[in-house]
């Protein structure tokens, strides 16, 4: 990718409680895969984590969902997948210990 050419793949990430979802959620005529939505959705984990309420995601099985994907992808784990651009979001850690109570 050339500089000042639109990004067809961007990864947003970041600690969960950061504010992913609500942010992607503004992007009105972009195309936003939530992929924690989809790791359930497809059972792409292969273990659950009681002691969480979360699962174990199997990488390679959701890099082959959802292929050669193209917009917004959403997850704490959205890094880990090639892209054009990543964004990072941050919070201050008071904030998101209020969030995550």
């Amino acid at each position: 990718m050339t500089g000042g050419s639109p990004a067809e793949r961007i990864a947003v990430t970041g600690t969960p409680g950061t504010g992913k979802t609500a942010a992607t959620n503004q992007l009105d005529e972009t195309a936003v895969t939530h992929l924690n939505d989809v790791i359930r959705d497809h059972d792409l984990y292969t273990d659950r984590d009681a002691d969480r309420d979360s699962v174990v995601t199997d990488l390679d099985a959701v890099r082959d969902h959802i292929g050669e994907w193209t917009g917004v992808l959403e997850s704490h784990l959205a890094h880990h997948f090639e892209a054009d651009r990543v964004v990072v979001l941050r919070c201050e850690p008071t904030v998101l210990e209020d969030r995550l109570e």
